[in-house]
């Protein structure tokens, strides 16, 4: 199959890891795989680098016409507006782009669309489906769970337009069960099927030496994430020093984030903590989670976090908030945690002390941390890579057969 993944950028967040990941298995698999970034701007040089070294052809959104289809639009404008017509030069230009599209998809031979966030899912389903007859199946991640909390008057149009998108796929997959929720909104049930299907990995073999080293023999607590304040980075870094300066002078906190307007006021903040570290984006995150002892994320808001799942494959225990799919993430199939989900996980002040104490209870005692790190290994069973492809090629299939 020829496949086509629409995605909102190519920067370094969960969905945008599992498009590259799923973009890899399939590869691998014998399909053809392409990428289209909505937002070229905020691409991510070194980590769009990492499709072109698997042979992922990027594919660029229709921008701006030809330099000699500029010319002959303005020129055909003109007679336009001589004759009484107005806007003749709008409607030149969404035919070009219609023609571009479907240049792309032809010239490719696209069988299925697979979109990624809610931008993405309303431009194939809205857009690319109105005038090209093609599957598109959605992938929800978290773009839709702002129903939950939204109080907004704003709420009522955001769930019109989910609802819209939803009914126009041909299939759509979703990665944890909140994810669903905003069908429940619906002025009437949604008509296309919707599966709950795990984002898979691959833990790779060999575990190759980052360029920002860091001191190998210390107890490394890790976080890894979105460098946006809703992941709770603060939080996380205020409640390591609140464990005593004498524990703390043996461990490091890593923060392993693309270094955003945001973090880099944190760092600015916290640059006399010595044992507080901003590594900044790094493509290999195996080599932090190989030294890894535990995790921390006290987010907001998640769907199905894509580090947990790698920090689950090298046995690491997490301390986070439960929400999301995290409470469902870190179960073994014996109903046994791969770390600890917080008790206040909407009070700031007690989340702080009770990951201060978890800290310290891990760092003091071995045998719980072994045993919660043979949990997380357990835990990970459920996102094999290989059951996650094979049930995505099976949707892919079925709906470009219709």
């Amino acid at each position: 199959m020829n496949i086509l993944f629409i995605i909102n950028t190519l920067e370094p967040g969960g969905a945008e890891v599992f498009v590259l990941r799923l973009s890899v298995a399939l590869q691998k698999q014998g399909h053809k795989v392409y990428i289209m970034p909505m937002y070229a701007e905020k691409t991510n040089k070194e980590f769009a680098s990492l499709f072109s070294k698997h042979t992922i052809s990027i594919l660029s959104r229709y921008t701006n016409p030809s330099r000699f289809n500029e010319w002959l639009f303005w020129k055909m404008n003109a007679i336009a507006y001589v004759l009484g017509k107005k806007g003749f030069y709008s409607q030149l230009r969404k035919n070009d782009a219609k023609k571009y599209y479907k240049k792309i998809i032809y010239k490719h031979s696209i069988d299925v669309i697979n979109s990624h966030l809610k931008e993405s899912d309303y431009f194939a389903t809205q857009y690319i489906k109105s005038f090209i007859p093609i599957s598109v199946v959605l992938t929800l991640h978290s773009s839709y769970n702002k129903v939950n909390y939204d109080k907004s008057n704003e709420k009522t149009a955001f769930v019109k337009q989910a609802e819209n998108i939803f009914n126009a796929a041909d299939y759509i997959i979703c990665v944890a069960e909140e994810n669903k929720f905003i069908t429940t909104l619906f002025s009437k049930p949604c008509t296309t099927k919707i599966e709950k299907v795990y984002i898979g990995y691959e833990k790779p073999e060999e575990i190759k030496e980052a360029e920002f080293k860091i001191d190998e023999n210390k107890c490394n607590i890790i976080m890894v994430g979105r460098g946006i304040a809703e992941k709770g980075w603060e939080i996380a870094i205020q409640s390591f020093l609140l464990v005593d300066k004498k524990i703390r002078k043996h461990v490091q906190f890593l923060l392993i984030c693309p270094k955003t307007e945001y973090i880099q006021s944190l760092e600015e903040k916290y640059k006399t903590e010595e044992s507080v570290i901003f590594t900044g984006y790094q493509s290999n995150t195996e080599y932090y989670f190989s030294l890894a002892q535990f995790a921390l994320l006290p987010s907001k808001s998640e769907s199905l976090p894509v580090s947990i799942i790698e920090e689950l494959s090298f046995g690491i225990p997490i301390i986070a908030t439960n929400v999301g799919e995290i409470n469902d993430m870190i179960q073994t199939t014996h109903n046994e945690y791969a770390g600890v989900i917080l008790k206040h996980s909407f009070n700031e002040e007690q989340i702080k002390e009770e990951i201060a104490q978890i800290i310290i209870q891990y760092i003091s005692n071995n045998s719980i941390l072994r045993k919660h790190s043979n949990f997380a290994k357990q835990a990970f069973e459920k996102f094999s890579m290989d059951r996650c492809v094979s049930r995505y090629e099976d949707i892919f299939l079925h709906v470009s057969s219709k």
